[in-house]
């Protein structure tokens, strides 16, 4: 089941979603527009529309 490999992998390996979700919110901000804060998957995405603020 879905539900028991969750569990095994919270209780047994923490620190490795921790470190993971750490990565992962440090890439959000990297890539979420400083003016309105809209998120996006990839620097290009970004770029792009960053040109929209202008």
């Amino acid at each position: 089941m879905t539900s028991d490999l969750v569990f095994h992998m919270r209780s047994h390996h923490k620190k490795e979603f921790a470190a993971e979700s750490q990565v992962r919110r440090r890439r959000e901000e990297k890539l979420t527009c400083p003016i309105c804060h809209e998120y996006f998957r990839e620097r290009h995405h970004l770029s792009r529309h960053m040109t929209s603020h202008n």
